[in-house]
């Protein structure tokens, strides 16, 4: 299966995020996250820096001094008829007091990563998650709830009205059939912003989130190998029957 990286209808969805990054930085970063994902990596790539010039909001702008994150939202796809769209959120880009200053660019949970991509813990979990949704003829746009982080200064009313009305916009320009909030933390920014579609949004529960081994295999008809791919498959397995519904191929 080939996938496609910010294909099809992207150019078009992504202007919803326009009030922070003007189009062509927004490209810009788009075209040097594919060539990252289409590489191998020995180590994680590093975080795309924003510069001053392709930041459309003046508020934004004024924490140039400081550590703030942005995850670009991307659209994965296959070259098929395709049952919709699934918008999978992550609670915020997380950024560390120690990353570089300025705008950063990353993306949901480093997938333009190979190495992200190929482990068994949260990235590759949600990576894997991905691949099933697109293996069912849904394609994925993958994006944040909270559209900023700084860990080092809180957000501006100016700045935090404009992550909800963002998050809005771009629900209505993808339009998706399932929108899924990866952890409580993601959950709750849908219920404080009030965006459309939040009272029908799929909560579940973060990967990284401890529950005894006997949660992920409730339900399950599929007998997992006690090992560490076991494990990955078995909440790799529940995340698609959460999203999707249960059905003979997902039980």
């Amino acid at each position: 299966m080939e996938i496609r990286f910010n294909k099809g209808h992207w150019a078009t969805w992504i202007e919803s995020q326009t009030p922070f990054i003007c189009a062509d930085g927004l490209h810009d970063v788009s075209k040097s996250l594919e060539k990252e994902f289409r590489e191998t990596h020995s180590r994680p790539p590093n975080l795309q820096i924003v510069p001053p010039e392709q930041i459309s909001s003046e508020s934004l702008l004024a924490y140039q001094g400081q550590v703030v994150g942005y995850d670009l939202p991307c659209l994965l796809s296959v070259d098929r008829p395709s049952r919709g769209t699934v918008m999978l959120c992550a609670q915020d880009p997380l950024r560390s007091p120690t990353s570089e200053i300025g705008l950063t660019v990353g993306t949901f949970f480093g997938l333009n990563s190979s190495i992200f991509r190929l482990n068994r813990r949260s990235h590759g979990v949600m990576w894997r998650v991905i691949v099933r949704l697109l293996s069912e003829d849904y394609d994925v746009w993958v994006t944040d709830a909270m559209k900023l982080h700084s860990p080092t200064v809180k957000l501006n009313p100016e700045l935090y009205g404009a992550c909800r009305d963002v998050l809005n916009r771009e629900i209505r320009a993808v339009a998706p059939v399932k929108i899924v909030a990866v952890g409580n933390v993601a959950a709750s920014h849908f219920q404080r912003f009030g965006v459309t579609g939040a009272e029908d949004v799929i909560r579940v529960v973060h990967p990284s989130h401890y529950v005894k081994s006997s949660f992920w295999i409730a339900d399950a008809a599929t007998q997992y190998e006690a090992s560490a791919e076991g494990r990955c498959q078995a909440k790799v397995d529940w995340y698609v029957r959460r999203i999707l519904g249960p059905s003979p191929a997902l039980n």
